[in-house]
């Protein structure tokens, strides 16, 4: 098995368990990748806060969001599906369902974005504001290649080739929009709408790289095989991974939704500079995810439970303290730097310390969610997550109606406080497994 190696028991190896392996170089290429994200994210941030108002910075957070929103809803959880039953196939070598699992990934996520994106265009003519309905028409049509990508990345993910998976996503559309954005700003013709097309372009071709590099790294021997497909009992099983994954998805974008309805296009503007840099404190857990979350499934494949216990403890310490030292620099960086940018975004320098101390008490919980979906507890899951969604729209549009966008910030934090606690619980009491980082360091054999 991938990763199924025997581990070194020295004092300095609980520090260092994830350091070598495939488990190791997909978590370090996963964190460079982001880093390098963030890093050009940020010089884009910077770019549209300057050149466009509050208010076009706010539409643009508005259609990005509302585009992620839909590409989850086209793929229907089929993307962490795809992960574990990828990783599970070639582990047991079941050719025909790893290419039928291909294919029914693909094609939902393409017949169903489509549908998806007529639906909402026709839908925008009702709205009035103008710059929302713009908006959501372009984000309709961001979001097919965006579910298309995502498809791509968990087959991608689930052949262990990390280092490719997040290229698409973190390197291409980022250098791409970079360039195009740097083009249009020296022309005068940067506004939201001219932003949000170059987004459409970077994404298309993002999802035509990834679908490259599926093509090119398949198995040989399912390249021979008939695909296999079980569309019923995967249809049923996505939209369990879907509602599951609703919890980590709508954080952050129930507030904006909510900021839209219920504030004005600054508000949003200052709550998503806050939340693009206070995301840097999710990364170290992110990265460990990548790799960890694939790995888990081969090794539950292949029945070694107390390796996957010690190898979901280690990273999980490895993620907190990360996210410690990431979102302490992103806290301090905020209130420098965030005036700087303009002063009109000051006041979103408090709302990064609060979000940050939320994905921290996150990140102390571990990644419970990567448990249930990798070791096949969906349903489970999905009930916890729909409660949890649940209770953060409540919050998110109680406490952005009294105060607006620092209530956004603090419906965010404690929404993934609270569900990752739940989580963690409920993992533990279900599965048997520990995912905080206060579990005991237990050895493999």
């Amino acid at each position: 098995m991938r990763a199924d190696a025997s581990l070194p028991r020295s004092a300095f190896a609980k520090l260092s368990q994830l350091a070598s392996g495939p488990i190791a170089r997909g978590a370090v290429a996963t964190l460079f990748y982001r880093i390098v994200n963030v890093a050009i994210g940020l010089v884009i941030t910077v770019l549209l806060a300057a050149q466009l108002s509050v208010e076009g910075f706010g539409l643009v957070a508005f259609g990005l969001t509302s585009a992620m929103t839909m590409a989850m809803a086209a793929r229907l959880g089929a993307d962490s599906l795809l992960v574990r039953m990828t990783s599970t196939f070639i582990e047991r070598k079941n050719w025909s369902a790893l290419n039928g699992a291909a294919r029914f990934g693909a094609w939902l996520a393409a017949g169903a974005s489509a549908s998806l994106a007529a639906v909402i265009i026709l839908l925008t003519q009702t709205i009035e504001n103008a710059g929302l309905r713009n908006a959501l028409i372009l984000a309709s049509l961001i979001a097919p290649a965006v579910a298309m990508n995502a498809i791509a990345h968990a087959l991608l993910r689930g052949m262990m080739r990390i280092e490719r998976a997040y290229i698409p996503e973190f390197i291409i559309v980022q250098i791409i929009t970079l360039f195009s954005l740097g083009v249009l700003a020296a022309l005068g013709a940067l506004t939201y709408k001219t932003v949000l097309l170059v987004y459409l372009g970077a994404w298309a071709i993002a999802a035509t790289t990834g679908w490259r590099w599926v093509a090119r790294y398949w198995p040989a021997e399912a390249k021979l095989a008939a695909p296999a497909t079980k569309v019923k009992k995967w249809t049923g099983a996505s939209a369990l991974v879907m509602v599951a994954g609703l919890g980590e998805f709508a954080v952050g974008k129930i507030e904006v939704f909510a900021l839209a309805a219920l504030a004005d296009p600054d508000a949003v503007g200052q709550f998503a500079l806050a939340l693009k840099f206070a995301l840097i404190a999710t990364f170290p857990a992110f990265a460990v995810s990548s790799a960890l979350a694939p790995a888990i499934a081969g090794l539950k494949a292949a029945n070694n439970v107390r390796a996957v216990q010690r190898r979901i403890t280690l990273g999980a310490r490895t993620a907190f303290f990360g996210a410690v030292a990431a979102g302490g620099a992103v806290a301090l960086g905020a209130f420098v730097g965030f005036p700087l940018i303009d002063i009109a975004y000051a006041e979103a320098a408090p709302l990064a310390l609060i979000l940050v101390l939320g994905f921290i008490v996150q990140a102390a919980m571990g990644r419970p969610l990567d448990a249930f979906l990798m070791l096949g507890s969906l349903r489970i899951a999905a009930i916890l997550s729909a409660g949890a969604v649940a209770i953060g729209a409540a919050l998110a549009f109680l406490l952005t109606a009294h105060y607006g966008a620092a209530g956004a910030a603090a419906a965010a934090a404690l929404a993934c406080s609270l569900s990752s606690v739940l989580f963690a619980l409920a993992a533990h009491k279900t599965l048997g497994v520990r995912t905080d980082i206060f579990a005991s360091l237990i050895k493999e054999h």
